[in-house]
């Protein structure tokens, strides 16, 4: 029923059925009643191309005006599923037995309230999945997520602490950019990529943030406006923190800008690492001493970036947090 534009009303699928192939009601745009899908459903859309494409998604760009209610059996959710469908309302509730969600599945369903509970059998969180439901509640993560694409969990106004998962190992661009996220952040050891903006106007977040040491590049404004972070503890390893354009309103942000909390600044690595133009902008350089390996004060007192620091000193492992100082 591709495109078929003229199709009106609800659409009730009926029980027996297992499985909606691809765009199977996709651009249906009068469809502006209620979806009803049956007990039996297992898959919706392409299960094999799950993470390549959302373009044919199964009811994007339908208007049904409806709660929504996912199937316990169902297993996979295809790409683009519910992509654009913003008049489905209520709880989202993911099946406990979902094992794949596919790239924007439900991208600008912007009507979805409530938290959000990714289930055990799902381990890629793909780009888009989420972005723009505006859910509004908590977030909960299982220990089992490995990757969490691009603009994921971006536009939601989670509220609550952000507990990653212990597995994790890259965190994309905007993958939380513009939640409402508090508490400490902790980084799990095996994470080794942070995207550009990935955890962008947080402000709530907070604690000394300890970037694992497999992370080489944190890219640009991935800490953006985490203005209430009062600190970074930088790997050995760290090649180059990075500026970059933001495609949201085509304004420049550094992986700390505008950090104003940051009252500490550990560098581990004797090889300073590579600043680009502009990555250290709005860091308070003159408010606290930036903590280096003694045997490389001098290469940071004259590398770019780290050189306009006020003050450069030893590395103590001494940690006293801005508020007890």
């Amino acid at each position: 029923f591709n495109g078929c534009v003229n199709l009106s009303g609800s659409l009730d699928i009926p029980e027996g059925v297992v499985e909606i192939g691809p765009a199977a009601f996709n651009g249906c745009i009068s469809l502006a009643g209620t979806l009803t899908l049956p007990s039996t459903l297992k898959i919706i859309g392409d299960a094999e191309n799950v993470y390549t494409d959302y373009h044919d998604g199964v009811f994007a760009n339908c208007k049904f005006v409806s709660e929504i209610r996912l199937p316990e059996g169902l297993e996979v959710i295809g790409g683009g599923t519910f992509y654009g469908c913003e008049n489905l309302y209520g709880e989202l509730r993911l099946p406990d037995g979902l094992k794949a969600i596919g790239l924007g599945a439900f991208n600008g369903c912007k009507n979805l309230t409530g938290s959000l509970t990714i289930p055990q059998g799902v381990t890629v969180i793909p780009e888009n999945t989420f972005n723009g439901c505006w859910l509004g509640g908590t977030l909960t993560l299982h220990d089992g997520i490995t990757t969490i694409g691009s603009s994921a969990f971006s536009n939601n106004g989670f509220k609550g602490e952000l507990r990653l998962p212990k597995d994790l190992e890259v965190v994309s661009s905007f993958a939380f950019y513009n939640d409402d996220f508090s508490g400490e952040l902790v980084l799990p050891e095996n994470l080794h990529t942070i995207g550009s903006f990935a955890f962008a106007y947080n402000w709530r977040l907070m604690g000394t943030v300890e970037i694992p040491d497999n992370v080489i590049s944190i890219g640009g404004g991935a800490f953006s406006n985490c203005r209430s972070i009062e600190g970074f503890v930088l790997p050995e390893g760290l090649e180059s923190l990075r500026y970059e354009t933001s495609p949201m309103d085509g304004s420049n942000h550094g992986a700390f800008h505008d950090c104003f909390g940051i009252g500490r600044l550990v560098c581990k690595g004797t090889i300073p690492a590579y600043v680009q133009e502009g990555a250290l902008n709005g860091v308070a350089k003159d408010n606290f001493t930036l903590e280096v390996p003694e045997s490389a004060i001098q290469q940071y007192q004259t590398a770019v970036g780290w050189k306009d620091f006020k003050r450069i000193s030893a590395y103590r492992n001494l940690v006293i947090r801005p508020s007890m100082a």
